[in-house]
């Protein structure tokens, strides 16, 4: 019984699987052809674009490449759905490399919000709250050669720029 069950329930779990995976790279060439300035590159599985967008520190140089990471739909502000973007690259080190911003819609019309403070997050995953969803984002880096992970749990401002509550990450054995 158990085994008639699993081969019957596979097939669903696999293509419910392969639809998330193609929705989200639909999601994120749909979002790259929208920021960026020129027509995106495709490289391998993944679009790029071959010039810095105007909302990066380094807008419209062509020698970095931009790239969406992840797109989470969710309520993050009070009352309004929105996209978040976490992208890397067109940005210095000092924000990581990369950066997020937030795309809303307001009367049918696309609104980006971009936060000054943007640093790249790392990965990030929505945890549903009861009047707005929050970020749950985990990330790292090495500083003078020393590892550096962190983990922080973000809310979204009405402005687009996140409050967020940072947790470092303890190493496994330590």
């Amino acid at each position: 019984m158990k085994t008639k069950l699993k081969e019957m329930i596979m097939p669903i779990l696999m293509v419910i699987i392969v639809s998330q995976g193609v929705h989200a790279a639909d999601l994120k060439l749909e979002l790259i052809k929208k920021l960026c300035p020129v027509e995106p590159v495709r490289e391998g599985n993944r679009h790029v674009c071959p010039v810095c967008p105007d909302f990066t520190d380094f807008a419209g140089d062509d020698y970095d490449k931009f790239l969406i990471v992840q797109v989470i739909e969710g309520n993050f502000l009070s009352g309004k759905k929105a996209k978040f973007v976490g992208y890397f690259g067109c940005e210095p080190r000092i924000r990581h490399y990369g950066g997020y911003l937030l795309l809303t819609e307001d009367d049918g019309a696309e609104r980006l919000l971009v936060d000054e403070e943007r640093n790249y997050l790392g990965i990030c995953r929505k945890i549903a709250g009861k009047n707005q969803d929050l970020l749950e984002c985990r990330g790292g880096d090495t500083l003078k050669g020393r590892p550096n992970w962190w983990r922080v749990l973000c809310k979204v401002k009405d402005d687009g720029s996140l409050t967020c509550k940072k947790g470092k990450i303890k190493e496994k054995g330590k």
